[in-house]
């Protein structure tokens, strides 16, 4: 699940419109000031705070395939 629970990624899915698309963005906190002025203007922005662990392993994961 990677801090991420699956209801709320079928939720984001089911609402997009047809031939939409999400970009989901991991950021550590010193990153999120500058990530929100990159994506300011979209539709629609949620934020969703995972803990330490799931952010490690979503990097490892992340490491394992770019390697």
């Amino acid at each position: 699940d990677k801090g991420f629970k699956d209801e709320d990624l079928k939720d984001i899915g089911n609402s997009l419109p047809p031939g939409s698309s999400a970009i989901i963005a991991v950021a550590e906190d010193r990153m999120l000031e500058q990530l929100e002025r990159g994506i300011a203007g979209y539709e629609r922005i949620a934020k969703h705070a995972v803990s330490a662990e799931a952010a490690a392993a979503i990097i490892a994961e992340v490491d394992d395939e770019s390697a």
